[in-house]
């Protein structure tokens, strides 16, 4: 898109869409930066704006493989029923997780087995919070950024699931929101910030892949 590539870029989409169904997200960075190179004025748009419809046409193809194997062109949706979730504004799943463990009355236990998620989870929204207003904000030229990292976050957020993990999942998919990663190299050029990070990342790597390994849901 920087480059101008308008096909290209719409057919990456496409391809984001046929691997994950939230790759219909790129639409957006695509309209905000091809306005952004157009100075935002409507009279500059031109034909190739028509690439950003090549999105979309992913998961359209997706939906017609599921029409065509399942007969039910929503069944990568509707197989979502099996975990139990339900559409919720983001906030609730992040406050259902915080109450599940709250409940059990085994604090640090219940906390850690759920970090998997909740951790990744409250780690983008600061993030994402910081590439917008903080002192490391992206600025201007990188909104888009901003706005692909905001939509991923609220659409993993929005579908909680209906087990005592409401989180569940949600860890891995905060690592698909690849701007955060921009953001953790800004703060890492302070060097109390990049040693503190390692601190808490390193030993919480091997913790969750224990946990991964033996089966964390049961932790």
């Amino acid at each position: 898109m920087r480059q101008k590539y308008w096909w290209l870029a719409g057919i990456a989409g496409l391809l984001a869409c046929l691997l994950r169904p939230n790759g219909i997200f790129l639409f957006l960075p695509f309209c905000f930066e091809y306005l952004r190179q157009h100075h935002f004025s409507w009279r500059a748009i031109r034909w190739d704006v028509l690439y950003a419809g090549l999105i979309p046409v992913g998961l359209l193809i997706y939906g017609l493989y599921c029409y065509h194997h399942y007969g039910d062109f929503l069944a990568f949706s509707h197989g979502q029923q099996s975990w139990k979730r339900t559409t919720q504004l983001p906030w609730v799943g992040l406050y259902r997780d915080m109450e599940a463990i709250i409940a059990k009355h085994t604090y640090l236990r219940d906390f850690l087995s759920h970090s998997l998620d909740l951790f990744p989870d409250l780690l983008a929204f600061f993030l994402i919070g910081l590439s917008a207003v903080g002192f490391c904000r992206l600025g201007n030229r990188h909104w888009s950024y901003v706005l692909y990292g905001a939509s991923l976050w609220i659409f993993a957020n929005c579908f909680p699931a209906g087990f005592e993990r409401p989180l569940l999942g949600t860890g891995r998919n905060m690592l698909i929101i690849f701007p955060l990663f921009l953001i953790l190299a800004q703060l890492g050029r302070f060097r109390w910030i990049h040693l503190l990070y390692l601190s808490i990342a390193v030993p919480l790597c091997f913790f969750w892949c224990f946990q991964f390994i033996v089966g964390y849901p049961a932790f």
